[in-house]
Parts: structure tokens; C-alpha cells; sequence
């Protein structure tokens, strides 16, 4: 059997959001419960959409969420270079194989005459196929005008992972292009060239390609290329489930949910669950877990509604998962223990009148980090919980958003009973999740702590 390789390809065209990450996650999964690899390649031929430093946070977003890949941009593999704009070759290489083989043609037409052709299909009430106006003999292809595929359309019928058994009609065929006028390829031909060139057995991507699969069908016939494994994702809903996820919608740059506070575990988990589950009424998976239950039969056909209050609420759990309570002295026990030794370092840390009756709400809207504790004879802040304490005060005033709004803070009243303590930093503090990595408490997971 072959080794299996998926593939992420994103264009350079802006920030990841989640859609993006679900689908690399999904490739991610496949590749690594197959022991297989996880390539990165990026589509670059769209010049006019490209953005400067879209590449770099492509690359910074997948590290932060522990998506590593095996061959890259800037992990060398046998099957590079990983950037579409350094194959250009290559693409020329297999349109003369297509122009040799009498399936692709120069598109002698200006950009006028084909919307004439368009218009004209209008009035008639007919679908616009560009074949329907096919050159009878066109000129030599010399790299100035556009260079089409010579469609031969038929009905297709091929499976997918996702959305099962799909079929097509002849109708949906036609002559795309291949190459544009500016020497650069078009998507339609240059993934196809690549993820056979990269040996890729896995193209898993959005619900947007699937009207263009009865063109690729037919491409893939004409180059002679073996169909890899086909599976289509469906589309992440807006929190109304009535249209597809947008940024006005809340798909934000993945990388500002790790800022505002959201465990990588947590994000992985929740994007993980949007449209997949593995058939039980678990819902908090490790990343291992995940790798192991992970499969694309199990992925729904229907689109899956982005709940940010799900992930609000995936986020806590996760957090509250990282707080043990009867762990050695840490400042997640010192938390969950009473809070005493940390109440007397508060009033140590900040001497103010305001901190005899509201320690925590001193220390929660201070604009000043809490000062270094050492030993001291001033009762519970002494001794050997006088580092934890510290540590913990220094955390927790890091974690804190005090800045970004008006939240209230908890009392100590509340703070003084462990299980109080555990619901309250899991609703407000989501930042806490600091406190696990300096710590390097991993949670125990399987299902809602």
C-alpha cells in the first residue's frame, strides 16, 4: 500500500480562519493516523489577490496550533519546491503535453468577444459552454493568450469520502483554462499537476470545488493521472446556520483567539468537532485521541454551525481540566486550595487599605504587576508556599483582562471555596490557560471534567 500523504494549499490571500484550519487539521489527522506525511504548499499564482506576509501567518498559525508538516516551504522534501510560482516550469511542461496530445487549444477570443458569447446565451435562455464556441482551428499556442482545455464530455459518477456517491452530467463539462495570458497557471490545472507530482493520495478541501470535479474528472483522464482519494468538507455555518461563515460573521484570524486566551487544545478540539464526531456523546478529545477516533466517514454531509458559545464553553473545560486539586504545591493548588497563602502574599504584594477588604479586585485591576515575594514572618505568605504564591499572583494578574473590559472581579468570598473557584476562572479568566504551561500540568481528558 502506498504511503499516505495529504496536503494543505492555501493562496497567500489574507489570515486563516477556521474554515481553513479545518481543513488542514482534517488533512493533519488523516496523514498522521496513517503515519503518513502532512505537506504544505502554497498556491501563489493569483498575483492581484496575494498578500504581503500571508505566507509567514499561514506557517505561524499552523506551529501555534502544533500542526506541524513534514515537507513545506521551508521543510525541504524529495517532491519540492512548495511554492506554485517555482513550478511554472513544470505547468508549462504538462500544458505541451495536453497541446501534443491535441487536449488543449489557444483561446484566440478577447475578453469582449467571450462576454458577447455570454450575453448571447442569455438572451437565448441557454447555459453559456464555451466549447459551444470552440475554434476550429486555432492558432499555435505561443504563451501570450490563454490556454484552454479541449473538453470531451461525458456523465461521471465517483465517490467521495465525505459526501458519498456523486454523479454529473455531460452538461457540466466545459473548455477552462489552463494557463492565462500572463504565463501563470490556474488553479483547476496547477493543484492537479502538483498533487500528482507530490504524490499526493488524499485531496480533502471545501464544499466550493465541488461543482468543478466532473471538469476535473475529465482532466484527470486526459493527463492520465490516477484519482486520488476525494473528500469534500462542508461548509462552517454562521452561528444562525443560515449561510456560510464569514468574517462578519466572526471568522476571525485564528491566531486572535489564541491571543484573547484560548487553549491550543481547546481550538483543536472545538474546530476538530465542526462537522465531525466519532459517534458517542464524547466531546472533549486530546489531540491523541483525535488521531486515534479520527475518520472522514465520520465527517457530515451537512454544514456545521460555528457556536461560539460551544467554544467558550469547550475553552472552560479545558482550563478547568488543567487545574488539579490535589496535585504537589503549585499555584493552580494554591488557587483551588483556600486561596489563604495567596491572600496574605496579595496584602504583602500590595499594601493598600483596599486590599484588607478586596484583595482580588486590587490585584485584578492593578495596572502593576504583583512584586516578588520571598520569605517573609507575616503568617501564611512565608515559608515554602511563598515562590507558589508569587507565581501564582504573577499568573493570574498576566491572565487577567482588565484592560480589555469592565468584567467584574470575584471576592474573596467566592474565591474561598475550591469549587466556586474552578467555575469562576473557567467563565472569566480564560487567559489562565498560562497557568497549565508554567505549571506543565497536561488535563486528563475524555470527557467534561
Amino acid at each position: 500500500m502506498s504511503t499516505v500523504r495529504t496536503r494543505f494549499a492555501p493562496s497567500p490571500t489574507g489570515y486563516l480562519h477556521v474554515g481553513g484550519i479545518r481543513t488542514a487539521l482534517f488533512a493533519w489527522l488523516v496523514a498522521r493516523q496513517a503515519g503518513g506525511q502532512f505537506i504544505l504548499r502554497i498556491e501563489d499564482t493569483d498575483r492581484n489577490r496575494e498578500v504581503e506576509g500571508a505566507e509567514a501567518h499561514i506557517i505561524k498559525s499552523l506551529r501555534a496550533l502544533g500542526l506541524e508538516y513534514d515537507e513545506g516551504p521551508d521543510v525541504p522534501g524529495e517532491y519540492g519546491p512548495y511554492r506554485q510560482t517555482e513550478r511554472l516550469d513544470r505547468y508549462k511542461e504538462w500544458a505541451q503535453v495536453l497541446i501534443d496530445s491535441g487536449r488543449a487549444y489557444a483561446d484566440p477570443y478577447t475578453a469582449e468577444e467571450v462576454q458577447g458569447f455570454r450575453e448571447q446565451a442569455q438572451k437565448d435562455k441557454k447555459p453559456f459552454l464555451y466549447r459551444n464556441h470552440r475554434p476550429e482551428n486555432p492558432p499555435a499556442w505561443d504563451g501570450t493568450t490563454p490556454l484552454r482545455f479541449k473538453s470531451e464530455p461525458q456523465d461521471y459518477q465517483w465517490k467521495d469520502a465525505v459526501m458519498g456517491d456523486l454523479h454529473a452530467g455531460a452538461e457540466a463539462i466545459d473548455d477552462f483554462i489552463l494557463v492565462k495570458s500572463d504565463g501563470f497557471p490556474t488553479y483547476n490545472f496547477a493543484h492537479m499537476v502538483d498533487d500528482h507530482d507530490m504524490a499526493i493520495t488524499h485531496v480533502i478541501r471545501g464544499q466550493e470545488f465541488i461543482s468543478s470535479m466532473p471538469n476535473y474528472l475529465n482532466l484527470y483522464e486526459a493527463l492520465g493521472f490516477e484519482r486520488p482519494i476525494l473528500a469534500t468538507m462542508p461548509h462552517i455555518l454562521n452561528e444562525q446556520g443560515n449561510k456560510k461563515l464569514s468574517k462578519r460573521d466572526g471568522a476571525k484570524d485564528v491566531l486572535d483567539y489564541l491571543r484573547d486566551g484560548y487553549l491550543v487544545e481547546a481550538m483543536i478540539n472545538f474546530i476538530a468537532s465542526l462537522g465531525w464526531n466519532d459517534g458517542t456523546t464524547q466531546e472533549i478529545f486530546s489531540r491523541e485521541e483525535l488521531i486515534e477516533k479520527f475518520s472522514l466517514e465520520r465527517v457530515q454531509k451537512a454544514g456545521a454551525r460555528f457556536d461560539e458559545q460551544r467554544l467558550h464553553w469547550m475553552n472552560g473545560a479545558w482550563i478547568r481540566a488543567s487545574i488539579p486539586c490535589t496535585a504537589a504545591p503549585s499555584p493552580c493548588t494554591v488557587v483551588m486550595q483556600g486561596m489563604s497563602a495567596v491572600t496574605a502574599a496579595l496584602r504583602i504584594s500590595y499594601p493598600s487599605p483596599r486590599v484588607t477588604s478586596d484583595p482580588w479586585g486590587v490585584l485584578m485591576t492593578s495596572p502593576t504587576p504583583p512584586e516578588e515575594i520571598n520569605s517573609t514572618e507575616d503568617g501564611p505568605a512565608s515559608g515554602p508556599s511563598s515562590p507558589v504564591a508569587s507565581e501564582c499572583l504573577r499568573m493570574i494578574w498576566q491572565a487577567t483582562p482588565w484592560r480589555r473590559s469592565t468584567m467584574p472581579v470575584p471576592a474573596v468570598a467566592t474565591m474561598s471555596k475550591p469549587r466556586s473557584a474552578r467555575r469562576l476562572i473557567g467563565k472569566i479568566m480564560p487567559r489562565l490557560s498560562r497557568l497549565a504551561t508554567v505549571t506543565k500540568i497536561r488535563p486528563e481528558v475524555g470527557s467534561d471534567p
